[in-house]
């Protein structure tokens, strides 16, 4: 078959490609990817193809003048492959380590198609593990040094968008909406992607954030193991509290059992700050204006919790300048109760040695001795709750070909991918299809703690979300330590918000 002809197959089989019913593509995940990788390889690749600088073939004519006679040769040297650069930078850490081999799988695949097909052209993958942090994209951004590929907290979508460091992808979303049918199926997961009524990032991955909690403490102080498998659903239920949980961790601290009730977060985040101000009816964010929200009733109420919790109560320590590793370290040897953490942790303490004893702990060892649920709600009434950070994998204005770039952020996200990312990291999925994976099915964790995607909120995208945290993280530290009580800090928290913020969010009395 002539190039020519091989174009026109090739062409057919895409039109051909694009009759398939949305419930003939949903039917198997292999299906879908079989149909990425044809449209992704021809579509994406042909145009870079068409432009690239890859030198021609040339015929190179050699004289060589032995003792004898001269002897001319001819002879054709095969020409350079072009080369596709896809650089990333995709947050990636030892307990989520395909975030960064995924993508590389995707490339050396694609790479495998192109050579079969023919194709004087490679895609270069390069990257390195870590996240596209806001001073590291600045200084590669005016270097012109910006990866074709950038992860990050969906947060960064609206501040990375309004410096112009990443493109919006909706025409590619278009262009290849048949990779999409199986996309994630809850709607704030594409919300989470956009800023200003476009789509600049595609969902890398989602999680929870849940309650863990000792069951080893518990069983000291007299629960059974049925009441401890009861609990997660009596939470569910609005049953059991974190006023409950209070009781418990007073308890177990005047019995000496543990050094501290709770712990959470040492830095700036989303859990449990903002998930105490959801549920007590805070909303962080109006998508039909654009602009941040703080309710400040919702706001003194989460203030006064947390003073109930350090201050009046003593159960939990001012957590800013903790470190981490204490954090961890604490928790899993059974110096803390309770722990505001996140389903990547489960997988975590398996990856890193945190146990003084066992180092990196198998799961056979957490079922013994943690347990985990929504973090429960503040009093009876309300609503138990999570939240979940879903990350991004944006496409850089700088990108060489920013279409094959896309098709690589799109095409790693597979089930076959999706669900190996999910079990090694403790992640939730981006696509519909990795809950059927029969993988993903029988590991009993996920599986367990998907049912929290229906009670979870999100951070807002907007340039000026980073600042709304940490302002809130440092009110909340201030109340831990006891330098502010609630009605001073809630004063003071909207003070720095019309401050920094200014008419970007709007205060609600």
């Amino acid at each position: 078959m002539n190039p020519q002809e091989k174009k026109k197959s090739l062409k057919q089989n895409i039109l051909e490609s694009e009759k398939i019913s949305r419930r003939e593509a949903l039917s198997t995940a292999g299906k879908v990817a079989i149909s990425a990788v044809v449209a992704g390889v021809v579509a994406g690749v042909g145009g870079y193809l068409a432009g690239s600088a890859a030198a021609p073939a040339r015929t190179v004519t050699t004289t060589v003048t032995p003792p004898a006679k001269t002897v001319t040769v001819t002879s054709t040297v095969a020409p350079t492959a072009a080369a596709i650069p896809i650089r990333i930078w995709p947050g990636a850490k030892g307990y989520d380590k395909y975030r960064l081999d995924n993508p590389k799988d995707v490339c050396a695949i694609l790479n495998n198609m192109l050579a079969a097909m023919g194709a004087n052209v490679k895609i270069d993958f390069s990257g390195v593990v870590e996240s596209a942090k806001l001073e590291k994209v600045i200084a590669a951004y005016k270097a012109k040094e910006l990866p074709e590929i950038l992860g990050a907290g969906h947060e960064w979508v609206g501040p990375f968008a309004e410096g112009g460091y990443i493109i919006p992808i909706d025409d590619y979303i278009e262009k290849y909406k048949l990779l999409l049918t199986d996309w994630f199926p809850y709607a704030w997961a594409w919300e989470a992607m956009r800023w200003k009524g476009k789509t600049y990032a595609v969902l890398q991955d989602t999680e929870c954030r849940p309650l863990y909690w000792r069951r080893d403490v518990l069983k000291k102080l007299g629960w059974s193991d049925a009441d401890l498998d009861a609990l997660p659903e009596k939470i569910r239920k609005g049953e059991w509290t974190i006023e409950d949980a209070i009781s418990v961790a007073k308890e177990a601290k005047d019995k000496g059992l543990v050094k501290w009730g709770f712990y959470h977060r040492p830095t700036p985040g989303a859990q449990p700050m903002f998930v105490f101000y959801v549920q007590y009816g805070g909303k962080i964010g109006d998508p039909d204006t654009g602009k941040l929200i703080a309710d400040k009733d919702a706001w003194l109420k989460t203030l006064e919790l947390f003073y109930k919790l350090a201050v009046e109560e003593k159960v939990m320590p001012a957590m800013a300048g903790i470190s981490w590793r204490t954090v961890h370290t604490d928790f899993v040897n059974g110096r803390v109760l309770f722990w505001f953490g996140g389903s990547w942790h489960w997988a975590e303490y398996q990856h890193v040695a945190y146990h003084e004893k066992l180092g990196k702990v198998p799961e056979s060892w957490e079922w013994e001795n943690l347990g985990f649920g929504l973090v429960p709600a503040p009093t009876k009434g309300l609503k138990p709750a999570t939240n979940t950070h879903p990350w991004a994998f944006m496409i850089s204005s700088q990108a060489k070909n920013p279409e094959v770039a896309f098709l690589v952020a799109v095409l790693q996200t597979m089930p076959t991918f999706d669900v190996r990312h999910c079990i090694y990291g403790g992640k939730l999925p981006s696509r519909a299809t990795t809950y059927s994976h029969p993988d993903f099915k029988k590991n009993k964790f996920l599986s367990s703690i998907v049912y929290m995607h229906e009670y979870t909120s999100v951070l807002f995208n907007h340039p000026k979300m980073p600042v709304y945290v940490r302002l809130v993280f440092e009110t909340v530290t201030s109340v831990e330590k006891g330098e502010k009580k609630p009605d001073k800090a809630v004063e003071d928290l909207m003070s720095a918000l019309r401050s920094e913020i200014g008419e970007e969010i709007v205060i609600r009395e």
